[in-house]
């Protein structure tokens, strides 16, 4: 486990926030009904599974408030279906997990950087028992380096031949009543005891232990202790020594191992076991520097595959799992490739090469912290925690579970952005549907029909991720269309799109080989179209289908050439508007080409050709028509520029500000959604995304309302996270938003 440092991050998500009643005299307002997340609202640093006498359940510190739908100070547990707080938490990051029987019963303890756990005086690390946190004696003090920071960064346990012991590794220096320990203890359950005499780092300044592992190398299990020092006991080492309760072995050749060593593994990819080594560090070997992960075969280091190219990589966490029916290393951190591979902050390596898992954790400011194996012998889920808010296209927040096919979020929230709320009515009955992750590791969706006060299941399960997205009458009435990447729902057989007449589920034609992102529906040329959009290159049963496709009630046909498509390549949106040349079919999503014509993002179809849209290169994320002034416009939202939202009128580009402003931690603002709503003022057009200010007009963080003229702030301000989908919908109390 690293040191961790400053994280900028994205905080709370809110789906769809009810306001107040029209028919009531009051001021439109924020309520807090929606108040869940998909995931968790800060960086994950540490997992471990736990059983608290009801099962193993899979526990995760770090540092953070909100864990689902609970507060949750910096530790939280998910139980298959929903997050728990831990008491009150601590007061501070956690860094490290482990789980200790100290004679009471295995316990859970969690150390990092607090003073204080559920309230009383802990001092970086405490002891939770299914109930309440308790201190560790008087825990631990004092620091090494130029302004350092007390704190707790791995914990093991470990029988060193007197009986099972709780080993903690961090940056301090004396262990419960001043005993000294430098960066080096042990807990009986009782008290503090140093290691060696509490010295074997003595004398050195900037020490940190970030790494304790039990691993077995042929000679029987010792404790491998890994960080960044150059000595143990007085003798020369590397950053790596393994410890057998009674004397030091330095690991290496006695080559210098620059840098932090943050995570260690032990694994046989067929031709023996091997040590790994990963973290923020380099060795010179005869063949060049190589950087972040080493193997470590017992007589010398080498290279794992091509390793890194840049120095600017960094391994945080190891583990082993079953991959495609055979054991793989498996490699979490901070970097983009692999050798040749891409393989962006998570990886595994088969003994021959390294491989990208699933969707990319893609943006330049996530990391992958901390991982785990959950699930059962043939049948593993991998655990993932870090700092990350998507993987691929999909907003998945700090942690992830990977069946082996798709991922999943851990959270009760609506998903942004992969989950739509849509109105359908049948047998003179009516309700808004939507899609939430369920299941152990969120890798099912479940259907929820609003009461008129809060969602409720319906039973009805998908296999991956869906979303109710359209409602559209195809001549046999009406239905409502789900979309998404699954395989079946409701048990029906169904590629990806599926939909419910009320009554019955069943497929949509062969539906498509990859994610579709949304149905729509639109009028255009005289008749109600109903349009899916996405990922995918070809319908079911083969045949072209570029990102678009419209269906003529018995199969798909690829909408007017089709994108050129890729990895990430996708139609995010479409709608009909009347501009200078007349009525057309806009397009809007993540693309180079459409129909063959060079357009980045957006297009325009009038029925016969492509064209672009005023020179426009953007990625779009939403279409949607209103005004500028007394003219008709249609307002473009995603990454356009530096201004993030756009409006397109018969005259051409309108003027709507300086746009979006800022965001947090250095990111590029954008507009992710948007949509027109009414809440009893007039109506409006509102705008969502991740930025600090549009127009520069203060509050308005995350989301502001067009009039017509000007940028407004909503009443109360705006948001402390990140929308990306906007709908409105109707409550017990009135509209919404």
């Amino acid at each position: 486990m690293r040191a961790a440092g400053s994280i900028a991050t994205l905080a709370l998500t809110i789906l769809s926030i009810p306001w107040a009643a029209l028919a009531q005299p009051c001021e439109p307002r924020w309520a807090e009904e929606f108040s869940c997340l998909g995931g968790i609202d800060g960086p994950v640093y540490a997992s471990v599974f736990w059983d608290d006498g009801s099962g193993e359940k899979l526990v995760v510190g770090g540092w953070f408030e909100i864990a689902g739908c609970a507060p949750a100070a910096n530790v939280a547990m998910w139980d298959g279906q929903r997050w728990h707080a831990l008491g009150e938490g601590t007061d501070g990051p956690v860094y490290a997990l482990e789980v200790f029987d100290d004679g009471d019963g295995p316990m859970l303890y969690a150390g990092g950087e607090f003073d204080e756990a559920g309230g009383q005086e802990a001092n970086q690390i405490a002891r939770w028992d299914g109930a309440a946190w308790s201190p560790m004696g008087r825990g631990l003090d004092g620091c090494s380096g130029s302004f350092c920071t007390t704190e707790v960064l791995a914990m093991e346990a470990f029988d060193d031949g007197s009986g099972p012991k709780l080993y903690v590794g961090g940056n301090f220096t004396r262990a419960g009543d001043d005993r000294e320990a430098r960066f080096l203890a042990t807990w009986d359950g009782g008290a503090w005891s140093s290691v060696d005499g509490g010295a074997p780092f003595a004398d050195m300044s900037g020490v940190l232990v970030h790494e304790l592992e039990v691993l077995d190398d042929g000679g029987g299990p010792r404790l491998f202790v890994a960080g960044r020092f150059d000595a143990v006991a007085g003798a020369p080492a590397e950053n790596i020594v393994a410890w057998d309760g009674a004397a030091w072995a330095a690991i290496g050749d006695g080559t210098t191992v620059l840098g932090d060593v943050y995570a260690l593994r032990w694994y046989d990819d067929g031709s023996g076991g091997v040590l790994y080594a990963g973290g923020d560090m380099a060795i010179d070997l005869p063949s060049g520097r190589a950087y972040g992960v080493l193997a470590w075969d017992g007589a010398a280091w080498s290279t794992v595959g091509e390793g890194f190219r840049a120095q600017a990589s960094e391994i945080f966490d190891l583990i082993v799992m079953d991959v495609e029916g055979a054991p793989a290393l498996v490699a979490g951190g901070d970097f983009e490739t692999l050798g040749a591979e891409p393989a962006e902050h998570l990886a595994t390596w088969d003994g021959e090469r390294w491989r990208q898992i699933g969707a990319t954790i893609h943006r330049a400011t996530s990391f992958v912290e901390t991982l785990a194996i959950g699930g059962s012998a043939g049948d593993q889920v991998l655990l993932v925690g870090g700092g990350f808010d998507f993987i691929g296209d999909d907003p998945i927040e700090r942690v992830a579970a990977w069946d082996g096919e798709s991922w999943g979020a851990l959270g009760e929230g609506l998903d942004r952005w992969t989950t739509a709320v849509t109105y359908f009515e049948f047998d003179g009955r009516g309700a808004w549907y939507t899609m939430v992750p369920v299941g152990e590791f969120g890798l099912q969706y479940e259907l929820l029909r609003w009461n008129g006060a809060a969602f409720e299941g319906t039973g009805v399960y998908a296999d991956g991720v869906a979303r109710p997205t359209a409602v559209f009458d195809d001549g046999s009435g009406p239905a409502l269309y789900v979309t998404g990447d699954f395989q079946a729902i409701a048990g029906v057989p169904a590629n990806r799109i599926a939909k419910w007449d009320g009554h019955a589920w069943s497929a949509v034609g062969t539906g498509f080989n990859r994610e579709v992102r949304a149905a729509a529906t639109v009028s255009w040329e005289g008749r109600d179209r109903l349009l899916a959009l996405g990922y995918f290159s070809q319908t079911g049963d083969g045949r072209p289908a570029r990102g678009m496709a419209e269906w003529d009630g018995a199969r798909w046909i690829e909408l007017a050439g089709g994108i050129e498509t890729g990895s990430s390549k996708f139609v995010n949106d479409v709608a009909v508007f009347e501009d200078a040349e007349g009525p057309g079919l806009f397009v809007g999503g993540a693309f180079d080409r459409i129909g063959g014509v060079a357009a980045q993002g957006l297009a325009r179809w009038d029925g016969a050709q492509w064209t672009t849209v005023g020179g426009l290169r953007a990625s779009v994320t939403d279409l949607e028509v209103f005004r500028v002034g007394d003219e008709p416009a249609l307002f473009i939202s995603g990454l356009i520029g530096l201004d993030g939202i756009a409006a397109w009128t018969a005259e051409g580009f309108a003027d709507v500000g300086d746009g979006a402003v800022g965001c947090p931690g250095g990111c590029i603002s954008g507009v992710s959604a948007l949509t027109v709503f009414d809440d009893g003022t007039g109506e409006k057009l509102y705008a969502a995304g991740r930025y600090l200010r549009m127009d520069r007009v203060e509050g308005t963080e995350y989301i502001a309302a067009w009039d017509g003229t000007g940028w407004n702030a909503l009443p109360g301000g705006g948001m402390d996270g990140w929308p990306v989908v906007l709908e409105p919908m109707a409550t017990a109390a009135g509209p919404a938003l």
